[in-house]
């Protein structure tokens, strides 16, 4: 028996859940329930995400199916993406305005930085500007903006 199908077992065995478990049983149980999905979309009529680059494929699946208005604003930082070891994909923030008809998905853009000094939100823009392109490959994984 291979690994992840002995760790399956233990969690069901042992009536447990994990955090990738509890989502998809999560989803199971609204993607199979009709009565329960539909309490919960009329209950979830306005969604606000933060940090949005750090969901998941089945999280960004919950939140479509609970909106059942598309009345969904996400906040996020596709910089500041940092659970991918969890399985947190950037291209849920990047694709986010794709899955909206034309014109039906504003993005806004959140351009001045309180947290930190001026000289420091120059030398970051100046560094991504001159150098970013030498150390990754962004391939469409970030979107262009200066703070």
């Amino acid at each position: 028996m291979e690994r992840p199908q002995l760790y399956d077992e233990l969690l069901e065995n042992t009536n447990r859940l994990d955090f990738a478990t509890i989502q998809a049983t999560a989803y199971k149980l609204l993607l199979n329930n009709e009565n329960i999905l539909g309490k919960y979309q009329e209950l979830f009529k306005y969604m606000m995400i933060d940090e949005y680059q750090d969901t998941n494929s089945i999280q960004e699946k919950i939140i479509f199916l609970l909106s059942k208005t598309s009345n969904i604003c996400v906040v996020g930082d596709d910089d500041q993406s940092m659970y991918r070891f969890r399985g947190a994909t950037i291209k849920n923030i990047l694709g986010f305005h794709e899955k909206f008809d034309e014109g039906v998905c504003k993005e806004v853009k959140l351009t001045i930085n309180y947290r930190s000094e001026p000289e420091i939100i120059d030398i970051y823009n100046e560094w991504m500007a001159d150098y970013s392109e030498d150390f990754f490959a962004w391939n469409g994984y970030r979107i262009e903006k200066k703070m």
